[in-house]
This record gives C-alpha cells, sequence and structure tokens, in this order.
C-alpha cells in the first residue's frame, strides 16, 4: 500500500550558503560537495580504481542491429538495451551477448508505443515495465516478453521506477520535480514544486543507490535527491560558489542560444550513481575558452575526499563511460566498434588493466558493422 512520503522539502542550495568541503552525512540533511574551477580536486587514474572486467561482444544480425545505447541493464543472466532509435523495442541478449528477442514495438496498439522513454522493473525482477511517456501509459511484459497490459496515468511523464511492489516514482513534466504513487490504487502525490533549475528530457534520469533508493537531479538545480517510500530528501548539495550559473544566466543562455555555455561556469551532469562507498557525478567545465567538456568525480563518503576520475586508458577514452550500475552492482560503458578498431593496437598493449582471458581476442575480432561492445566493470 502506497504511503505518503515523509517529504523533506527545503531546497538547501537555494536558500542555504555551502560549506567548502563535504560534511559527515546527518539522516535528513545534505552532503555538501564544493568545487571549483579554479580549484579543482586531484586525478585519479581509471586503472588504478578499477577491480573486474569483463566485455560482452554482442551479437550482430537484423532485429537486433543499433548504434547507440540509451538505456541498459542486467537481470541475472539477461541484458536489456533500449538503443537510441528505439524501433526495436527492448533488445534482450543473455550474458554472452546473443540475442534472445525483443520486447515491444512502435504502434498505437495494447503494448505498443509512440515514444519509448525508458523501461524499468518491477522489484521481484518478475516484470519489466516500457515507459511510453507520451501516451500516458506504462506497458508491463514478463521478462520473457509476454505481455500482461498496459496501465494509464493522467499525465505525461518522462522517467518511471518502482520503489515498492506497486509504488512508483515518476519524474513529472508539469510543476513538480516527482510524482509518487502505486499502481493498484491508482492514488499519488506530487512533491518537491518546480522553482529552479530546467526539467530533464530523455531516458534515463532515475539512478538507483546503494541504499536501494532512486537519484535524481534538473540540469542547473545542484542538488541531487534521493527518493525512497518514505522519503525524498536532498542527498547531495553542490556550491559551486562564483561558477555557478544562475537562474538568470541560464534563462538568458537558452533565449540566446549563447552555444555552449557562459563561460567560466560549472554544471552538474548526469549520470549520479553510488558505487560501494563512492558517489559518482560529472561536471561540464571550461577546459580552454569557448571549449566545455564533462569530467567524471568521485565522492569518498567514507573519508570525505573529492577526486577527478581521469579515464586515462584508450579502452575507455572514447565510450559512454559508466551509463548506471546494474542490479548485478557493475558498472557499464560502451565501446564504438570503429573506434576500437582504429585503436586496436593500443588497446591490446596496454598493461594497465588485468584483463580477463579471451579478453583481446574480443577486441580482435571485431568488424566496423558489429554492434557496440559492453564494458562490465567494478571498483576495488
Amino acid at each position: 500500500m502506497f504511503k505518503k512520503a515523509n517529504l523533506i522539502i527545503f531546497l538547501i542550495p537555494l536558500f542555504i550558503a555551502c560549506s567548502s568541503e563535504p560534511e559527515t552525512k546527518i539522516p535528513g540533511e545534505p552532503i555538501t560537495i564544493s568545487l571549483r574551477k579554479s580549484n579543482m580536486p586531484p586525478s585519479v587514474k581509471l586503472s588504478e580504481m578499477i577491480g573486474s572486467i569483463r566485455l560482452v561482444a554482442l551479437e550482430t544480425k537484423p532485429g537486433c542491429y543499433f548504434g547507440r545505447v540509451m538505456q541498459i541493464d542486467q537481470i541475472k543472466d539477461k541484458i536489456f538495451i533500449m538503443d537510441y532509435d528505439r524501433k526495436q523495442g527492448i533488445l534482450v541478449f543473455d550474458k554472452y551477448g546473443k540475442h534472445l528477442y525483443n520486447i515491444g514495438n512502435p504502434g498505437k496498439g495494447p503494448g505498443e508505443y509512440t515514444t519509448l522513454v525508458g523501461f524499468s522493473f518491477s522489484i521481484d525482477h518478475k516484470h519489466i515495465y516500457l515507459a511510453a511517456a507520451d501516451q500516458k501509459k506504462v506497458s508491463k511484459y514478463t521478462l520473457d516478453g509476454q505481455l500482461i497490459g498496459d496501465i494509464k496515468f493522467k499525465d505525461f511523464y518522462n522517467d518511471i521506477q518502482f520503489l515498492g511492489d506497486q509504488d512508483y516514482v515518476m519524474v513529472n513534466r508539469k510543476n513538480h520535480y516527482f510524482r509518487l504513487g502505486n499502481l493498484d490504487t491508482g492514488e499519488f502525490i506530487d512533491t518537491i514544486k518546480w522553482s529552479t533549475g530546467l526539467m530533464s528530457l530523455g531516458s534515463r534520469l532515475l539512478y538507483r543507490s546503494s541504499e536501494g533508493h532512486y537519484l535524481y537531479s534538473a540540469p542547473y538545480l545542484d542538488t541531487v535527491f534521493s527518493i525512497s517510500q518514505d522519503a525524498v530528501y536532498p542527498k547531495y548539495c553542490f556550491d559551486f560558489g562564483p561558477n555557478t550559473c544562475t537562474a538568470s544566466e541560464q534563462m538568458n543562455f537558452m533565449k540566446n542560444n549563447s552555444y555552449p555555455y557562459p563561460p567560466g561556469k560549472l554544471f552538474l551532469e548526469e549520470p549520479f550513481l553510488e558505487i560501494g562507498d563512492i558517489f559518482y557525478f560529472s561536471i561540464t567545465r571550461e577546459l580552454k575558452p569557448g571549449r566545455y567538456g564533462k569530467v567524471s568525480v568521485g565522492l569518498n563518503n567514507i573519508t570525505n575526499e573529492l577526486f577527478q576520475i581521469n579515464e586515462d586508458d584508450v579502452l575507455f577514452s572514447r565510450t559512454y563511460s559508466a551509463l548506471c550500475t546494474t542490479y548485478q552492482s557493475e558498472l557499464v560503458s560502451v565501446l564504438n566498434p570503429a573506434y576500437a578498431i582504429d585503436k586496436v593496437d593500443q588497446i591490446l598493449n596496454n598493461d594497465e588493466f588485468d584483463y580477463p582471458d579471451g579478453f583481446k581476442d574480443k577486441i580482435k575480432q571485431m568488424d566496423i558493422e558489429d554492434n557496440p561492445l559492453l564494458i562490465f566493470f567494478t571498483f576495488r
């Protein structure tokens, strides 16, 4: 049964000054992360952080060929992928990369979608929900691809994930950031009224935390929320000081389309991942005048130390690094075949990583027309 959440709805970065160092988390009180363009944290090599690594070469054939991954997860021995075009439903592979089947099709009938924005799983991992946001519904399937039925909502939304048996959190496109509700009863409440930032659009917006909750932030909001059945509260507060992009600057930027970004600013970016004691996030910053790039940053929640993650290895330098953490507690990156073929000698001769048996053989056998390769890895 859906319980009305205990909503801690003070927006720390908007009303309270942040301190200069990460603070020990007190329940209900956010951890403050302070970053400045002139004093970014020290770098740590990714190769020094990675514990295990495995490569999955996905089968390439009609019906499962794609170019870019938008969302990915793994439940037991099955890998679920939503590709960029979203015309093939959810592609399902076994853990070795063999294509098994697809779930869902474009259309307007039962179980079909006009716009697929993502997918999620039931808490018991027996069902998958396809998010057809523009049709105000989710389509419920078994993991084997059998349609159970469509579940309708009153409003459009962007992403939906499950917090309990029937309890869900939805990123709402209307006047609030979140909607918490129950599929059985149809009851819901909207919470955290929209006040600043931009409403996020796209696919994966809600990221599982190490506590089994979900993490979310809207662009320019500079707050990452933790969402559970019982509470929605700001877990991480970002203080960018003079490098903060104010609401007026952001609106002027949008109005005048002054690409790429106002100079000298720092921008909080997805993904928001918690892996053990590490909180992993991204910052877009000015690398040199007029040129911006994304850097990965980690916070050790035990020592309160901040560090940049230097994706030093050629294997990771052109991947969509750390898209998410899977239910197997692994991070996932995606390797483009054309890039891997171009850099094959550098990859094969790299001694930074302890590659498992057969890893280099898979790299050697790649063809430019192949599906992307998946890199699953863990931190030490």
